[in-house]
This record gives structure tokens, C-alpha cells and sequence, in this order.
């Protein structure tokens, strides 16, 4: 199966526009021209630090790879930048393979409140484990060009139904992201 996301990836880099993944139904969040998560969330009674705190913790408890996800953080600004990768999963006529999903999340956090946006994401080999792996690699690409190309990639067992579960699998696992990241933030921090 590594074999078979290795060639979807590799084919990748090919530029062709005519056909797209069927997208609809899908309610990706699209922002000039990206898919962007995002929104602001009023938290009762934490403070600034508190969600700070909950929200690197949920940073290193959601992202799979690498062992440390903070790119940069400022607590005192209340901004939290984190980059990794989870895992989601390609469904074909076989079976499912794992697939890298490399995003940045960005959190921005006030009194009782914070804002969140995930967004440059990206499809990657589960087997790439590094986020500083380039995004002109052909083992990396982005979820909007993916759109593009993956129908015009001819890879035995996967079909552009298999290519659509792909988005509505690592969709719903951003959605589900999303929501243990509000109520994790509802938490009082850890104490240690």
C-alpha cells in the first residue's frame, strides 16, 4: 500500500487541470483558494495563561509527528504556532492505507477566549514522518492541488470515490480536531 501512495504522490507533480475530485457535499472551508479552518471561541472563566497552557497541551496530544509540534510560541503576545502531522486514511478496493496529513495550526489566545486556524495542508507518505519534509517534494502535496491531479493519477484499486473518502476522512478528522481543542480548552490546565 506504501507503494501505491508513493506513486499518487510522485505523479503528483504532473499539472493537469481537467478533472476534479467531486468535492461537493464535502463542506471544505475555502478562503482565497485555500482550505482554511478557523474560528473564535469564547471559553467562561480562563484566563489567558490557562488557555495558553491547554492549548500546547492539545498541540503535542493531536499531532503525531514530530515529538516536539511548537514552531514558535509567545505567551505574552498569546500566539501559539504549531506545525506536525497526523494520520488519516486512503480507502481502495483493498482495503485502507495510512496517509500523512502535515498541517500548521495557529492559535491565538485572549481572556476567555481564543481563535484557531489550521490551514497549508498538506498530503504526505505516513512514512514521513518529519514536517520538514519540502512541499515540492513529490512525497508532499497540498490538499488544493490534490483536488486537481489525484483523478488523472492512474493507480490500480483506487478509484475518485476512494480519492473523495481520502478528503471526507482527513475532514472530518480536522472537524474532530477542532472539537477536542474546544473542549480541551474548557479544561483547567494541568498543575505539574
Amino acid at each position: 500500500m506504501e507503494k501505491i501512495l508513493t506513486a499518487i504522490l510522485l505523479f503528483s507533480m504532473l499539472k493537469v487541470a481537467n478533472a476534479q475530485i467531486d468535492t461537493s457535499g464535502l463542506k471544505l472551508p475555502i478562503k482565497s483558494n485555500k482550505i482554511v479552518y478557523e474560528g473564535v471561541v469564547e471559553v467562561q472563566n480562563r484566563s489567558k495563561n490557562d488557555l495558553f497552557s491547554n492549548a500546547k497541551k492539545w498541540g503535542f496530544d493531536f499531532l503525531k509527528f514530530p515529538d516536539n509540534p511548537v514552531q514558535n510560541e509567545d505567551r505574552e503576545m498569546g500566539r501559539l504556532l504549531l506545525r506536525g502531522n497526523t494520520i488519516t486514511q486512503l480507502p481502495n478496493s483493498l482495503g485502507e492505507s495510512n496517509v500523512g496529513l502535515r498541517m500548521t495550526i495557529q492559535i491565538d489566545v485572549k481572556e476567555n477566549k481564543f481563535r484557531y486556524k489550521i490551514y497549508d495542508l498538506y498530503f504526505t507518505s505516513a512514512n514521513t514522518n518529519s514536517v520538514n519534509t519540502s512541499v515540492s517534494s513529490p512525497m508532499c502535496i497540498s490538499m488544493e492541488s490534490f483536488i486537481d491531479i489525484a483523478p488523472k493519477i492512474p493507480v490500480l484499486f483506487i478509484s475518485k470515490k476512494h480519492f473523495k473518502q481520502l478528503f471526507e476522512n482527513a475532514n472530518l478528522q480536522i472537524v474532530s480536531a477542532i472539537a477536542y481543542l474546544k473542549d480541551e480548552m474548557k479544561k483547567p490546565p494541568d498543575d505539574f
